[in-house]
């Protein structure tokens, strides 16, 4: 009688095993149709609020029902800045997706470009009512409940300045206004020099504050050789800075950490007169406040 039973569960556990194999293997003949992955990429656009672009999309059923595609695109309003990535991930909501609505909730960008544009240089600098440099990347990211940066690249147009093996990772935790905890390492490459980074932290955006950020920051191996002031010459130098900034991204903002400086020989020229300096180590207490810099 036990083995009766025992075959006959079996039997069941078997066929829902084969329904469900049926599924997705129908699942995903019918994603590889251009019609469908065409109004699954519309579905996207609509939720994110920006054009997406992808090929070769693929159903995944790893820790949730999500998809996989290549060649990411996504068409920022006015062009000057972009975002691909040459592999990603998207999760979505089960609940919704039941019903037939398309709500993602996880993204994964693998090898992603990124590229800011900023107007004046190096300034973040905002124009008329415009966004600052990689603000609307982040209101159409701020959209997904968390989103992983795996080997990310991100360049400043026109300037050597640029971040490389990047790791990012933003878990939103409320949406009016959104607010994402973040957490980063990479490196930033300025001119050759690389210089190791690691941050961890919150941003804040709300339509009518602006953007604000609360972030402990860490670099080492500053090449001090690379600032040029033509009163204040470095000739060598290496710099370790742990601060903590705070404040809003376009107005009034403070730091506060300590910087440590080691093998440092730097020039003072003073109306003709030059005086040479070096010092094995240094350390200082940082202390920064900045009112309504633009």
């Amino acid at each position: 009688m036990l083995h009766r039973r025992l075959k006959s569960i079996l039997v069941i556990i078997f066929l829902l095993f084969l329904f469900f194999m049926g599924s997705v293997l129908l699942l995903n003949s019918l994603i590889q149709r251009p019609s469908v992955q065409h109004y699954l990429m519309e579905q996207l656009s609509d939720a994110v609020g920006y054009e997406i672009h992808a090929n070769e999309i693929e159903l995944l059923f790893w820790e949730g029902i999500g998809i996989r595609a290549r060649d990411f695109e996504v068409g920022l309003p006015g062009g000057s800045e972009k975002l691909s990535a040459s592999n990603i991930r998207i999760k979505f909501a089960l609940r919704p997706l039941i019903k037939g609505h398309i709500v993602p909730t996880g993204l994964t960008l693998i090898k992603p470009e990124i590229e800011l544009a900023m107007e004046d240089g190096l300034q973040l600098s905002r124009s008329g009512d415009g966004d600052l440099p990689g603000e609307t990347i982040l209101k159409g990211l701020a959209v997904f409940s968390s989103v992983t940066l795996e080997n990310a690249l991100i360049t400043v147009k026109e300037s050597p300045l640029k971040m490389k093996a990047l790791f990012l990772r933003l878990s939103r935790r409320s949406i009016e206004p959104v607010k994402l905890d973040v957490m980063l390492k990479g490196k930033i490459e300025y001119r050759g020099e690389e210089v190791p980074l690691s941050a961890k932290g919150n941003i804040t955006r709300d339509e009518k504050a602006g953007t604000t950020a609360v972030v402990t920051l860490k670099a080492g191996n500053i090449p001090l050789s690379s600032i040029k002031l033509p009163d204040l010459p470095v000739k060598k130098g290496r710099a370790e800075i742990e601060l903590t900034a705070k404040g809003t991204l376009d107005g009034a903002f403070s730091a506060k950490g300590k910087m440590s400086i080691k093998d440092l020989d730097f020039m003072i020229i003073d109306a003709g007169d030059k005086k040479s300096f070096s010092f094995k180590k240094l350390s200082s207490l940082l202390t920064q406040s900045i009112l309504n810099p633009y």
